[in-house]
């Protein structure tokens, strides 16, 4: 019985220490894991607007160049300062978790410059290729329609029409997923647009 019990005080101890190291390690590296959200996300708009820079100045470059449009606290408008480039960060569920990105247009708020993904739980090699960057090269120069849907994400071989992208293969249902996360995010963001927009 004594044996179970110190079996038991030392689980509890070991538990307890364990538990604290993994507490105080969350507090230490909380702030440092914001930044570097923070850096991704900015790189990601940097490297749209092919401005440079490295991950020290990441931050402050980001600051002087681009600027930041918020609409009504929540959704968030990045612009370049120097080619008026408009950017923001889209997110939707996808098949197998969530598909979470930032597009970036040209100052008239249609045509596609930059297509990046930040965040996917795609299958890798089907649906994975989604952030895959020969493949996200096909949205550059797409022009998203005045109307429902902006974009297709389409497939067969016919070609095709301005505001048509093929459809990744094996990856049908990623690709109608991409399809829906991006067509949502920009009804609503081109609605905000019309109100923030400079």
């Amino acid at each position: 019985m004594k044996q179970y019990i110190k079996m038991l005080l030392f689980v509890i101890i070991l538990g307890g220490v364990t538990s604290g190291l993994l507490v105080g390690m969350d507090l230490l590296t909380k702030e440092r894991i914001e930044l570097n959200k923070q850096a991704q996300v900015k790189s990601a708009i940097l490297d749209a607007y092919e401005i440079k820079y490295n991950l020290n100045t990441v931050h402050d470059i980001f600051d002087e160049e681009v600027t930041v449009i918020q609409y009504e606290g929540q959704d968030t408008f990045y612009i370049d300062n120097a080619t008026g480039q408009i950017s923001y960060i889209f997110s939707g569920g996808g098949v197998w978790g969530t598909i979470r990105g930032v597009i970036t247009f040209e100052q008239d708020f249609k045509t596609v410059v930059n297509l990046s993904i930040l965040e996917q739980s795609e299958t890798p090699g089907l649906g994975g290729v989604v952030a895959e960057k020969w493949y996200l090269d096909k949205y550059k120069g797409i022009v998203f329609a005045d109307s429902t849907p902006y974009i297709m994400i389409r497939h067969g071989s016919a070609d095709n029409l301005s505001n048509e992208v093929d459809a990744i293969t094996g990856g049908t249902r990623t690709s109608e997923k991409f399809e829906e996360i991006l067509n949502t995010a920009y009804a609503d963001f081109k609605a905000k647009w019309a109100v923030v927009g400079v």
